[in-house]
């Protein structure tokens, strides 16, 4: 059964996913960024979440009433189990001759660059087992707007390879905030 909140709720932005799938589903787990306590969740409760989620960079919430009304305020809580250690990461191959800037036309040699730059993104996606094939997208690309496409296994016998887009921006975005190169 479906439903709806009422739009007095609307600021929260809150998403809900609803699977015919019972029992436990996989998600990209950075899909989680903060999670909000209840008025009356339990201090060892939270701790068992915190302890469980370590490593995965969330941020953590405890809703309060404000005084003298009955808004809700989210106060932010110090993770209990902060740790150096990331959640599922690692840094997987990539395979022999997927990044080839050689491929590229010469209108777009200048961006050769995020060809490696990608490679090194999609290398620490946590389900990544080997980086396939990084190109220029042709069909979607403009000499504007170069958007670059990745190929990866997620297993080593993996019959099925995960395409992603990038543009340009995203890479360097996400290029950014890698700190072992």
């Amino acid at each position: 059964m479906l439903g709806y909140k009422s739009q007095r709720w609307e600021y929260e932005q809150e998403l809900r996913i609803i699977t015919e799938n019972q029992g436990i589903n996989s998600y990209d787990y950075r899909a989680v960024e903060a999670i909000y306590f209840g008025l009356k969740t339990p201090n060892e409760e939270i701790e068992q979440v915190m302890e469980t989620l370590q490593g995965r960079n969330i941020k953590y919430f405890q809703m309060y009433l404000k005084p003298n009304s009955f808004q809700f305020k989210a106060k932010p809580i110090e993770d209990k189990f902060p740790t150096n250690v990331r959640y599922k990461y690692s840094i997987s191959n990539i395979a022999h001759l997927a990044v080839d800037p050689s491929t590229l036309k010469s209108e777009y040699l200048t961006f050769a660059p995020y060809l490696q730059k990608l490679a090194e993104i999609i290398r620490r996606e946590p389900d990544c087992y080997e980086v396939s094939y990084i190109d220029l997208s042709h069909t979607k690309s403009t000499l504007t707007n170069p958007i670059f496409f990745a190929q990866y296994k997620t297993t080593e016998n993996d019959l099925f390879v995960h395409t992603v887009h990038y543009s340009t921006e995203k890479i360097d975005q996400e290029y950014g905030k890698i700190t072992d190169l």
